[in-house]
């Protein structure tokens, strides 16, 4: 079960940005929440093949990370 998002659920994107670049955990699953579907839209758009869109959003999401 997850945890409520508290705080920065209402926040603006680049706040939580910000508090994500500065290693807030809470933040970070917020800013996936938000960019997550976006990012596997685009995907879809671009492949028209859903396995290989949620690939790619995966490996987009795994590398913002880095």
């Amino acid at each position: 079960m997850n945890a409520p998002l508290g705080s920065w659920s209402d926040a603006p994107d680049d706040a939580v940005l910000l508090a994500y670049a500065n290693g807030d955990e809470e933040a970070a699953r917020v800013l996936s929440l938000r960019l997550v579907p976006r990012v596997l839209a685009q995907a879809t758009r671009m492949l028209a093949d859903q396995a290989e869109a949620e690939d790619v959003a995966q490996e987009a999401m795994m590398s913002c990370g880095k």
